[in-house]
């Protein structure tokens, strides 16, 4: 099977290089406002996500395999504050690490799910209301901010936020609530 690429040009939006090029499946069209990009190690990382996360006004459901990051978990509290139905999913054997954020968001109020399929959930994306994913190989911990060499992007497209939305849920699904245990 084919892929299409497909390049709109280049523009730019609150500072940030939108670069609407896609690869998609001919069977699955796709179409997208934008596209931001951060490029770590660098704190813009963080900052693109909490940026992102501040802008939620309904939805902002996580699945993280890794997720030790303080400052994005307040931004996590802070949505849930706002009303926004914030969600999170993290890997069994990371949420066994003293420095998971789970558990605080957790006291916070914000639904958890532990991961219990026999794979590894090595997912690293958030679903944000109906229009944007946050996505890349970024794990929301310090080392993924400011020590390796990651990407994160959002992506501005309602297709693309229901494709992750139904995989969010399927996961979600097959997953243990988490009990502050």
């Amino acid at each position: 099977m084919g892929l299409i690429l497909i390049t709109f040009g280049v523009g730019i939006f609150a500072g940030q290089y939108y670069l609407p090029s896609l690869v998609v499946p001919p069977d699955a069209p796709v179409s997208f406002t934008g596209i931001q990009s951060e490029f770590c190690p660098s704190p813009e990382c963080e900052s693109l996500v909490t940026f992102t996360l501040a802008q939620a006004k309904s939805r902002a459901w996580v699945a993280m395999y890794s997720f030790t990051n303080q400052t994005i978990a307040q931004a996590l509290i802070d949505a849930k504050n706002r009303g926004v139905d914030v969600r999170v999913i993290v890997e069994k054997q990371q949420a066994a690490g003293q420095y998971s954020q789970h558990q605080e968001v957790f006291a916070a109020g914000i639904p958890v799910t532990i991961d219990t399929n026999p794979q590894l959930m090595h997912h690293k994306f958030a679903v944000i209301d109906d229009g944007a994913v946050i996505t890349g190989s970024m794990n929301w911990t310090g080392n993924g901010v400011g020590e390796n060499n990651e990407n994160e992007l959002v992506i501005h497209s309602s297709e693309l936020n229901q494709k992750f939305a139904l995989e969010f849920q399927k996961v979600w699904d097959e997953s243990n609530a988490y009990g502050g245990e």
